[in-house]
Formats: C-alpha cells, sequence, structure tokens
C-alpha cells in the first residue's frame, strides 16, 4: 500500500520488550510484521511450516490443536457481538497475536517469527486469480468437490496435515478431521488503495473508523464462499474463516492500518490513562445486534472492560 506514511523512530539497536506478557522470546527479537508480498519463499516458508507444525503438534486432537483453540474463539457466539463494537479491532488483532505467539514459541527459526500482512489492495484486477493463491497458501477449492483446497490448489497439504472442524462435506471429510475449504466470488471489486487510504485520512475520530472497517473487512470475503443462494436467499457456501492462513493474513493487514492511523494522529503519544479524557483516539460503541440477546456484561465496551474469548482458547495453555 503505498498511499500513507508518517514519520516515525524506529531502532531495533538495544531492544527491549515493553510488553511485560510477551513471554515468546520478546527481548530476543521484535514482532516484525512484513507484506506478505515482499517476502521470499524461505520467509513465507516460516508461516507455511509454523502452522503446520502446530497442527502436527495438535495430533488431529480438536482438544489440543493450537490453531483449533483459537481459530473456535471466532465462531464463539460473542465473535458476532464484537464485530458491532468498540473492541473490534482489539479483539480480532488479539487472535492474530496469539497465533504468531503460537508460531514464535515452537522456538529455534521460528522464535523471531512475525506475523505477515496481506496487501489485499495488490488484488485489484486480480479477483479472479488472487495473487496470493500463487505464493504457497493453496488457491480455490475444487467446485466439484465443494471447493475442497487440501491436493487439490493445495496439492501437497493433505486433509490430516491441515484440517478444521466446519464445511465437513467434502469426500473424505469426517468430523471433525475436514478438508479447508474456499470459493472466490464473482464480480468481486477489491477496495482500492484510493478508498481506504481516503477512509483512514477522513477519520480523525474514533468512531469515524466505521467507514474504514466496512470497506477493509469487504476484502476477505473475496474468498470465503461462492455467489450461490439457496431457496430462502442465503448463502450455500460461507466458509468460517478463522480456520483458514489468509485471514490471519488478512487482519495482520488491518492492524498495520490502526497503527498507522494511531501514528498520523499522534494518539500513540497520549499516555493510557489519559485516554478516557480523549474520545477522538477511543469512543466506547456496542451497538450489536438484538442487545437483549447478550448478557449483560458484554454491553460494557469501555477501555477497562473485559473482552471475552470463548471457544476453546480458554481451556488451553495460554
Amino acid at each position: 500500500m503505498q498511499y500513507l506514511q508518517c514519520d516515525a523512530d524506529v531502532s531495533l539497536d538495544n531492544w527491549e520488550s515493553l510488553n511485560e506478557y510477551d513471554t515468546y522470546y520478546a527481548d530476543e527479537c521484535p514482532r516484525m510484521r512484513r507484506g506478505w508480498h515482499t517476502l521470499s519463499d524461505e520467509e513465507r516458508g516460516l508461516f507455511v511450516n509454523g502452522l503446520l507444525k502446530l497442527r502436527e503438534n495438535g495430533e488431529q486432537n480438536i482438544d489440543i490443536d493450537e490453531l483449533i483453540a483459537i481459530g473456535s474463539v471466532h465462531a464463539d457466539i460473542y465473535a458476532p457481538f464484537t464485530h458491532k463494537t468498540s473492541s473490534y479491532l482489539y479483539w480480532h488483532g488479539y487472535l492474530v497475536w496469539e497465533l504468531e505467539s503460537r508460531i514464535r514459541n515452537l522456538g529455534d527459526e521460528y522464535k523471531c517469527f512475525g506475523m505477515p500482512y496481506w496487501d489485499f489492495t495488490l488484488e485489484v484486477g486480480h479477483e479472479s486469480d488472487p495473487l496470493i493463491f500463487n505464493t504457497g497458501l493453496g488457491g480455490n477449492g475444487d467446485i466439484n468437490d465443494h471447493y475442497k483446497v487440501n491436493q487439490y490448489s493445495w496439492p501437497d497439504i493433505t486433509t490430516e496435515q491441515f484440517w478444521q472442524p466446519d464445511d465437513c462435506y467434502s469426500e473424505g471429510d469426517q468430523y471433525p478431521i475436514c478438508s479447508l475449504k474456499r470459493a472466490l466470488r464473482s464480480d468481486f471489486e477489491m477496495t482500492t488503495v484510493k478508498e481506504l487510504g481516503d477512509s483512514l485520512i477522513n477519520a480523525p475520530n474514533f468512531e469515524d473508523l466505521y467507514h474504514y472497517l466496512h470497506i477493509s473487512g469487504h476484502a476477505v470475503h473475496l474468498i470465503d464462499g461462492d455467489d450461490s443462494l439457496d431457496e430462502d436467499g442465503n448463502d450455500v457456501y460461507q466458509f468460517d474463516q478463522s480456520y483458514e492462513p489468509i485471514w490471519y493474513l488478512f487482519h495482520s493487514m488491518v492492524q498495520y492500518h490502526q497503527g498507522i492511523w494511531t501514528d498520523c494522529n499522534d494518539y500513540d503519544q497520549i499516555p493510557m490513562d489519559e485516554l478516557d479524557n480523549h474520545p477522538e483516539a477511543f469512543t466506547e460503541i456496542c451497538n450489536p445486534d438484538n442487545p437483549n440477546d447478550f448478557p449483560d456484561e458484554w454491553l460494557a465496551c469501555s477501555l477497562d472492560s473485559p473482552m471475552h474469548f470463548g471457544g476453546k482458547l480458554i481451556d488451553n495453555e495460554w
């Protein structure tokens, strides 16, 4: 993305982590996140092979697999709630941080891993054959087998190596060991650099970021199902994205944009204990659909309100 740039004084000399909760080799190397499109095959392999190693360690056990633990959070009832709140960016960002941490925790060549980001604006004009589909993560799924990716466009990766517990209707799928699904939407128009840049430049207040969230969130739906509808007008294929490797690269990009917005507006200069006095930097927002369907404690979305992480992550070692 070549649209926004802010001055920053960053040095890795005498690096020391300022995050007291980061125990994943934080003092040895920072979490340097770079564009997926800028990486070599070897550098991309850290992400792919790291994921496969986590899956191998999970022993095809839904209760101990670390990707399933993280991805299941987004399949929990709290996920649609948080999409309508001011915690959206931070909640999703934490899931990216968790997967990044689990890969770093593998040690050795993985200990300095930083989650790459997918600059989806590069896909403008490539929506029918996305560039990211040619970078080692597989491509579109098999239309003749419910859009199964494993051993189709991801030819060397079996379902046993990379599985997910949803959408179990391809040949050989047997819950919970089910193949990854991916389908391109037809007539999809990716958000352009200018549209995205304008949405950040014209959002000096936190509440204004909702326009950015709308057009950036649109991007990941390029790959989450085709456009066929049932007789009630619902998507026939709408795949859960939180077990999809590209989903984490997507949300790493969203965090990059949030970092740009924060830096350009100098909100990173506000002391943490003074943020409540700066609604332009953060405003509490809770606008879920059907709020009466949710517990009262969820309806608090301030800086000090707890965020809820359901699924299997809560039962796994953090």
